[in-house]
């Protein structure tokens, strides 16, 4: 490796270091913390929908009504999940120096 690809490497470690430490804000409206708590808040609610839907016998729903379910929630999934990973991409890019915020 030649020393800029060390440096840059360094740069994005102590910046993750940083985040991890105090919760660097994202725009100032959302917190990294804040976007994992989303997406574990949507895994437990689509968690709580599979357990209710499958151990409530008396509950019956049409196998549509469960697909569209489990589409809406596993849509909420995946957007707080790549609302997260790309809220940590910019964080790591903007406090190693690469992207302005």
């Amino acid at each position: 490796m030649n020393s800029k690809t060390k440096t840059l490497i360094n740069k994005i470690l102590s910046a993750t270091e940083y985040m991890l430490r105090t919760g660097y804000k994202i725009k100032r409206i959302l917190t990294v913390h804040e976007l994992f708590y989303g997406t574990v808040g949507m895994l437990a609610l689509y968690l709580t929908l599979s357990i209710t839907f499958k151990l409530l016998p008396f509950f019956s729903v049409s196998d549509l009504t469960w697909y569209i379910a489990n589409f809406l929630v596993g849509s909420f999934i995946v957007y707080e999940f790549i609302s997260f990973v790309t809220g940590v991409i910019k964080v790591l890019l903007t406090l190693a120096g690469i992207v302005k915020d």
